[in-house]
């Protein structure tokens, strides 16, 4: 068994899977310990001829699926899941990047602290051409989103544990909450075994904060009240430093 699986769920990604790859076949830990998979959700791009093309680069690390139809982002992660050998799954998002030494991180601190669940903090991209506007808003929530655990961008879980929760689903059909959802789940049995580590680190694309994946806009407002409200903040989660 591996380490580590890192699942990538992925729908219309070409301008990114490749960068993706090349950032984590490079990462500083042993390439026998740990796999990559793509998940591909019928993109209608070149995506999954990109990532066909990457397997058959490192065909020891990365494995390549794609659904008979497409599924949306919670299934989609199950899905993955689903081809996934790893002990630790590691979710991850396709227009991130991820610092060398983020292998090293999460085995270090699932094994110092016995952990079944671990998270970092969110950092921008400087490379995706941002606008001021992309500047104003992830300024604006990003002191927050430092206290948010589970998000998609970076969420490692156990493998077992993730299959007795049945994985991910979209709580309340709200669209692209799916990581928040588990994470909550999650802490309802094993809160002592779950952190945040400061050091994890996930630079994400600064375009994504303008856009929300909800079906919902009550839903939208809820949840930022809920944040307002400190319901996120007031975790009480342990963090590492």
């Amino acid at each position: 068994m591996k380490r580590f699986s890192l699942i990538i769920p992925v729908y219309n990604e070409e301008k990114n899977i490749t960068g993706l790859i090349s950032n984590l076949v490079n990462l500083d830990y042993p390439k026998d310990k740990y796999e990559i998979i793509i998940q591909d959700d019928c993109s209608k791009d070149n995506t999954f001829c990109h990532a066909k093309q990457l397997e058959k680069r490192f065909p020891s690390l990365i494995k390549v699926f794609r659904n008979d139809k497409n599924l949306g982002i919670a299934r989609n992660r199950n899905a993955g899941a689903k081809n996934a050998s790893g002990e630790i799954m590691i979710h991850l998002d396709a227009d991130a990047f991820y610092p060398y030494n983020t292998l090293q991180i999460i085995d270090n601190d699932f094994k110092t602290f016995n952990l079944i669940a671990l998270s970092g903090i969110l950092l921008p991209r400087f490379d995706s051409n941002p606008t001021y506007l992309d500047y104003l808003i992830f300024m604006s929530v990003a002191p927050l989103w430092q206290y948010i655990g589970g998000t998609g961008n970076l969420f490692c879980v156990k493998s077992d544990i993730f299959r007795e929760f049945n994985g991910f689903r979209e709580p309340n059909g709200i669209k692209g909450r799916e990581d928040l959802d588990l994470w909550y789940r999650l802490e309802s049995k094993y809160k002592n075994r779950m952190k945040i580590d400061n050091l994890l680190i996930s630079y994400i694309s600064l375009r994504r904060a303008r856009s929300s994946k909800s079906n919902n806009l009550i839903n939208i407002i809820n949840d930022y009240i809920k944040i307002v409200d400190g319901y996120w903040v007031k975790r009480g989660y342990n963090r590492v430093d």
